[in-house]
């Protein structure tokens, strides 16, 4: 080998060792999402064009998106507001970037609707009909890694309820009224029929570094493909989709406008139930002109839908493709908003689930779905602040922080030793009467415990 060829074969190591590490070093892009008139836009995704790597902003409209390949492309989106491209270059550094989104220009130029005639949507959803079977049976399996954020507030409470004094005390925050705030990290595995497999590797709950998130991504799944969607938990029977085989005999339709994205048209349609008290949606679904897949949901359920313990659900699906050709389409982001009230306590809350690291040709081992469907990892609640702040892709807002700050101290107030052994010498206080009815002694903070029979349990007849 002469000294060209060292030199050229040092060179090429060189700019494959360069450029793979500005390729796997991770840099930051935050900022915050706006609309016209800077208020923040809550919700908003953010994603990397041609992968299924996004995030979407919290309710004070900030977004954090971690990104490995560089340079390419950042597409914000937002229902009702025009669809924003941002070119990033080879990052050395975290860029902070805030983006401010117009509202769409929908447009009805071209259609005439006529008094006595059909609205356009008809047609339009008759499309998405023919193509729903294609959509729902695109994609035969798939990986993907889920994030959820859980947060319930209590408005309003009464002081008694059947006739008990009511006192949420540490449970609720007496200024934001958070009663729950909870994290989640999972691996999600999917294979049709119905082969779900869902590991959660971190959970974090405000006040509790003991307990385990109740967030679960195949509570989130609302698959709009289907005729009917079971939804647990609120109502014992399905909900009727937009889409379904039946759906005109459910719902009216009405075409609100399109705008162009990415040289596609996507049409808004109002969706309209036709009776008061069928078990179906109301709000808008946007179809893709041509291929006439979903693009996104905004839909919601009400009392009227006969759904049960809340009293509003919103269901915000953003789909975002899972292939560089853009040929599939899975859910990049799923949110619920609720409102609720039960024996005079008021409350509302949101969750969030963003989806990314599409795999949809996986290889599952051979025993990957037997045994349980939900599994949770030992160590999944042992993770710390550090660890959350990294992998975290939607910032917390102020009065999130401010919760975990408060319950996790008060958490760490009453683990700590002169607050247990304060309890413990009340506890264990000696009494003549326990001569007779036992004496009972514990060690909170050692977890230890010993007992002494009384004279009581040694009598015998």
């Amino acid at each position: 080998m002469n000294i060209t060829t060292l030199l050229r074969s040092g060179l090429i190591t060189f700019l494959f060792c360069f450029y793979s590490i500005l390729h796997v070093q991770a840099i930051t892009v935050s900022g915050r999402v706006t609309g016209n008139n800077d208020e923040p836009l809550a919700f908003a995704n953010v994603y990397v064009k041609g992968t299924s790597t996004g995030t979407t902003t919290n309710l004070d409209g900030y977004y954090k998106l971690e990104i490995t390949d560089m340079p390419c492309e950042l597409v914000y989106r937002y229902l009702g507001y025009k669809l924003r491209i941002e070119k990033i270059g080879l990052l050395k550094e975290p860029l902070q970037l805030n983006v401010k989104l117009e509202p769409e220009n929908f447009t009805l130029s071209g259609v005439t609707i006529k008094a006595d005639s059909e609205d356009p949507a008809y047609a339009i959803i008759r499309k998405a009909q023919s193509k729903r079977k294609f959509y729902q049976n695109q994609v035969d399996a798939f990986n993907c890694d889920v994030y959820i954020k859980g947060l319930q507030k209590i408005t309003k409470y009464p002081k008694k309820i059947l006739g008990m004094e009511v006192n949420f005390g540490e449970f609720v925050d007496s200024v934001s009224g958070i009663i729950y705030l909870s994290e989640s990290v999972s691996k999600y595995s999917f294979k049709k029929p119905e082969e779900v497999k869902e590991v959660m590797v971190s959970s974090r709950v405000s006040g509790s570094n003991k307990a385990f998130s109740f967030n679960q991504a195949s509570d989130m799944n609302f698959d709009f493909y289907e005729n009917i969607m079971a939804v647990g938990g609120i109502s014992q029977r399905g909900f009727i989709s937009p889409i379904s085989g039946s759906a005109m005999f459910y719902y009216r339709y009405k075409l609100e406008g399109s705008y162009l994205e990415n040289g596609r048209w996507v049409n808004k349609i109002a969706v309209i139930p036709k009776r008061k008290n069928d078990p179906v949606f109301a709000g808008y679904i946007y179809i893709q002109d041509s291929t006439w897949r979903i693009h996104s949901t905004d839909l919601y359920l009400t009392k009227d839908s006969q759904i049960e313990f809340v009293d509003t659900l919103r269901v915000n699906q953003v789909f975002i493709p899972a292939d560089k050709a853009e040929d599939i389409w899975m859910p990049g982001s799923v949110t619920f908003r609720f409102v609720f009230s039960a024996l005079g306590i008021e409350g509302n809350g949101n969750y969030v689930g963003i989806y990314s690291g599409y795999d949809i040709n996986p290889s599952f081992k051979k025993k990957h779905f037997s045994g349980s469907v939900m599994v949770v990892s030992e160590e999944s609640n042992k993770k710390d602040t550090t660890y959350w702040e990294m992998i975290r892709p939607i910032p917390l807002t102020t009065e999130e922080v401010t919760d975990y700050i408060k319950k996790d101290s008060l958490r760490e107030i009453k683990e700590s030793k002169p607050y247990l052994d304060s309890l413990d010498r009340i506890s264990n206080k000696f009494k003549i009467s326990k001569l007779i009815m036992g004496y009972d002694y514990a060690n909170r903070y050692t977890k230890t415990e010993w007992s002494v029979s009384g004279l009581l349990d040694n009598v015998q007849f």
